[in-house]
């Protein structure tokens, strides 16, 4: 009678593992082996490059958490994080070539805007002291004719006043050449401010359309399509800057030990890319879904959850 029911007490508790197991299966498999596998050299990224991005988005997760998730090994044998040069990575090159043309629009409409205000500002100060000079010489000329006609009326000037008089029309004659100087000079300001101003024109309305060129070639939230996990390895298919890549491959790492989706645009496990901030952060919705599947390491049901793991592991192998 004892074996029997010996036999039926291990049944009943290889049952109950085997249910426990299949209730607490979200346990993250850390820490996970991995390697950099299959690498398309036309990233033009070292695999040095490459190896760090991985090592920086690994240390995303542990710093944050605390904890052991990752292992790098140069063992081909462990699970692989590939990089797949397709027609993704082809557009991505053509987004980057798209937005330097655009930077550089953009800048050469900045020079042109600073060199329209300082002409404008030129203008203004020349034109202000071109009005003050004109009528300087026009009180001056007017004091002159008056001063004629006066001694016209007289029957004629003084020999010394004469003299005067001569010096004085010479003096305004030449002050009038002058502003007629000062006055073409203004006219040319004005002609190279407006055609300055039709060169900005232009730039703008072609920027403006190569602005509406990107948008509609480029201008939308990216999806986490630039990699994916598999299941059996991490398949990243494009980036457009080193930041994008280590965002990308925190997300992948984060679906390496079952994490899913989560709410929050800035989260790293959010299922969009666009929003997350610049200096990449774990968000409190990442973390909240992080313990629910990895656990806390001190966490007595954690422990509990590793004990039926490790007996499962070894009763399949016994039989």
């Amino acid at each position: 009678m004892g074996r029997p029911y010996l036999i039926a007490l291990v049944v009943t508790l290889i049952a109950s593992g085997a249910y426990f197991l299949n209730a607490t299966s979200a346990l993250c498999p850390a820490p996970l082996t991995y390697t950099l596998g299959n690498f398309d050299e036309r990233f033009k990224l070292s695999r040095d490059e490459v190896k760090a991005a991985i090592l920086e988005a690994e240390a995303l997760w542990e710093n944050t958490t605390n904890r052991k998730l990752f292992t790098y090994t140069e063992d081909p044998a462990a699970f692989p994080v590939n990089f797949i040069f397709d027609d993704r990575q082809e557009r991505a090159i053509a987004e980057e070539i798209q937005r330097e043309s655009l930077d550089i629009k953009e800048q050469t409409s900045g020079e042109i805007a600073k060199r329209y205000e300082a002409l404008i500002d030129q203008y203004g100060k020349e034109e202000v002291s071109y009005n003050r000079l004109v009528t300087a010489y026009e009180a001056r000329l007017d004091t002159f004719n008056q001063t004629v006609s006066r001694y016209n009326a007289a029957g004629g000037a003084p020999p010394a006043e004469f003299a005067r008089l001569e010096r004085e029309e010479k003096n305004l004659e030449t002050k009038a050449a002058e502003l007629e100087n000062l006055s073409t000079e203004l006219a040319t300001l004005a002609e190279e401010i407006n055609a300055l101003s039709e060169q900005g024109n232009r730039l703008i309305e072609l920027y403006n359309n190569s602005v509406r060129t990107y948008n509609r070639s480029f201008g939308h939230t990216d999806e986490f399509t630039q990699g994916d996990y598999q299941g059996t390895s991490i398949n990243i298919y494009t980036f457009s800057d080193r930041a994008e890549l280590v965002t990308v491959l925190a997300h992948e790492l984060g679906h390496a030990i079952s994490i899913g989706h989560v709410e929050n645009e800035a989260s790293v496990m959010y299922y969009l890319m666009g929003k997350q901030p610049d200096t990449l952060t774990l968000s409190s919705e990442d973390l909240t879904a992080f313990i629910e599947v990895c656990g806390q390491s001190d966490h007595p049901l954690d422990q509990a959850r590793l004990m039926v793991r490790n007996f499962m592991a070894q009763f399949n192998n016994l039989i």
